[in-house]
């Protein structure tokens, strides 16, 4: 957020980012088929939270040439 914030969605300014990949194209992860060992009330949870997860997906889903970085440091030349 900072990044953006700083630099807007287009940078006029060139700079370096090293970090980690985190998400990539719209593809998403499937959690439906998740079955872990617990309580009905760790059940309800996890049903809840993919609930909301594609809830959000619907209006916050990125593009096919979009990649989400998770920054560890960002420079750039003086």
């Amino acid at each position: 957020d900072s990044l953006i914030y700083k630099y807007s969605r287009k940078s006029e300014v060139e700079f370096t980012i090293i970090g980690t990949i985190t998400q990539i194209g719209n593809s998403r992860a499937n959690l439906d088929d998740v079955h872990g060992e617990g309580n009905a009330f760790k059940s309800a949870n996890r049903n809840i939270l993919n609930i909301l997860a594609k809830l959000e997906d619907s209006f916050t889903s990125r593009l096919e040439n979009e990649c989400i970085i998770d920054p560890i440091a960002i420079y750039r030349e003086l």
